[in-house]
């Protein structure tokens, strides 16, 4: 498993699921009141983010944004992955790195 983590082997879904099976187990950081649950539910808007999925990254990421932790603390984070989804639809993209793929050979 670590040798898949250092090598990123994992899938977008497969990374997801990883994120959700942690999720499942963690509640707040009582040291600081940091709310696990939705910090990790955000990480999982960068996966898609980064993996070139941008209407799922922000499909993630919009809900969050009512979270009064998040809102406060990682407002240039929402904006960043709010940005890139604007960008791929004005560009027509097709959401993720596939789907522009698939453009690009049937345009040709």
């Amino acid at each position: 498993m670590l040798r898949r983590i250092a090598e990123d082997a994992y899938t977008v879904d497969e990374k997801l699921a990883l994120i959700s099976a942690v999720q499942d187990r963690v509640d707040l950081d009582h040291t600081g009141g940091i709310p696990f649950k939705p910090v990790l539910e955000f990480a999982k808007a960068y996966v898609a983010h980064y993996a070139g999925d941008h209407r799922r990254a922000w499909s993630i990421a919009k809900p969050l944004t009512s979270d009064a932790y998040l809102s406060r603390t990682r407002a240039d984070h929402f904006a960043q992955v709010r940005r890139a989804y604007e960008q791929d639809r004005e560009r027509g993209g097709g959401g993720s790195r596939l789907g522009r793929l698939v453009k690009r050979a049937v345009g040709r």
